[in-house]
């Protein structure tokens, strides 16, 4: 097995089973070729920070201490004995190149550390292909992280697995596919 020298994160808020029932080509692909479980719970409570500073940090929301509230406006800990996955990469790779591409900026204020030369960009999920495109052109990170919020979006407002919901996955299976060609 040879050494990684990259790993590309996309996390795609409000999803989560719903894959099964969208047509995502580019999504199924990464899925055949690694490991997967379709029936994960994140988090309990199931929402945004909790969620998110679990993944990213690798500890339960009780012991990360995140909640919305909290995410929106205060930086993570830099010092904190439960570090993102972005802080042990730094940590082990003092000259690696960090990349968080964010619609939620809240993960990006306030749930990735400030301080470890992390390229942080947010827009909206179709906005932050053509950024992401351009930065992969000068530089090659060893983890890049995508935060999709619109099949969450949709599911809050039109429910979840309706036609609406099941286009923004799509939507975001296209913004995989394009990240995945360049």
């Amino acid at each position: 097995m040879g050494i990684c020298r990259r790993v590309i994160l996309f996390g795609i808020d409000g999803a989560g089973t719903f894959f099964e029932q969208a047509n995502t080509p580019n999504i199924d692909r990464i899925f055949a070729g690694g490991a997967l479980c379709r029936r994960v719970l994140t988090e309990i409570p199931s929402i945004s920070a909790q969620c998110w500073g679990s993944m990213l940090h690798g500890v339960p929301c009780g012991w990360h201490g995140l909640t919305n509230a909290i995410a929106d406006v205060r930086p993570y800990p830099q010092d904190s004995i439960y570090p993102s996955v972005f802080r042990v990469i730094r940590e082990a790779m003092q000259d690696a190149h960090l990349a968080s591409f964010c619609d939620w900026d809240s993960v990006n204020i306030g749930i990735i550390e400030n301080g470890l030369g992390v390229y942080k960009y947010h827009a909206k999920d179709a906005e932050l292909i053509d950024p992401v495109i351009a930065h992969l052109q000068d530089h090659d990170p060893a983890l890049l992280f995508f935060h999709f919020d619109s099949p969450d979006g949709a599911g809050h407002r039109h429910g979840y697995g309706t036609p609406e919901h099941l286009a923004a996955i799509e939507g975001c299976d296209g913004y995989v596919g394009r990240v995945v060609s360049a």
